[in-house]
C-alpha cells in the first residue's frame, strides 16, 4: 500500500531540515514523495537542490542522468525484467535507469510490496520508449526457440 499525500506531509513535517534534505537528495523517492518533500522544503524557506540519480546510473559515456528529467515508463516485479527492458531501450539509443533495483535484489518481498522496479527514461524520450516497451510486451523482440544463432 502506497502512502497518501497527507501521510507523507505529516511524516516530512516531523523531520528536521538535514534529514529532509538527505531523503530528498537520495534520488529514491517516488514522484509523489519528491513533490511533498519539495513543498515541505519550500514551506520552510529551503530551496530544493537539483537531485541526481546515484552514480551507478551513469550512462556508458559517463553522462549523469538527472532524476528530475526522468519519468517512469514501466514497473516490473523483478530486477531481471526491468534490466531486460533497460537493455532493449539502451540498444535503441534511449538512456534508461532501473530505479529501486537494489531493493529488489536485497529483499524481494519488500520490493514487491513497494510496487517493484521502476524503469525511468528522459521525458523527451517517453514517446519512443513507450512504443518500444509496448512492442516488447507484444513479443515483437522475442526470439523463437528454433532460431539458429550461428546462421548468417
Amino acid at each position: 500500500m502506497n502512502p497518501s499525500r497527507e501521510d507523507l506531509e505529516l511524516q516530512y513535517r516531523q523531520l528536521d531540515d538535514e534529514v529532509l534534505l538527505d531523503r530528498y537528495e537520495s534520488g529514491t523517492l517516488t514522484e509523489l514523495a519528491q513533490s511533498v518533500a519539495m513543498d515541505e522544503m519550500r514551506r520552510r524557506g529551503i530551496e530544493p537542490p537539483a537531485v541526481e540519480v546515484p552514480a551507478e546510473s551513469a550512462g556508458a559515456d559517463g553522462e549523469t542522468l538527472r532524476a528530475g528529467d526522468m519519468k517512469r515508463i514501466a514497473r516490473h516485479l523483478t530486477w531481471a525484467e526491468a534490466q531486460i527492458l533497460c537493455a532493449l531501450l539502451e540498444s535503441e539509443g534511449i538512456k534508461a535507469f532501473a530505479a529501486d533495483a537494489n531493493l529488489s535484489i536485497a529483499h524481494v518481498f519488500l520490493s514487491v510490496a513497494g510496487g517493484g522496479v521502476r524503469v525511468l527514461v528522459h521525458e523527451a524520450d517517453m514517446p519512443r520508449a513507450l512504443q518500444i516497451a509496448d512492442a516488447m510486451k507484444r513479443g515483437e523482440y522475442s526470439i523463437s526457440e528454433d532460431h539458429d544463432v550461428d546462421a548468417t
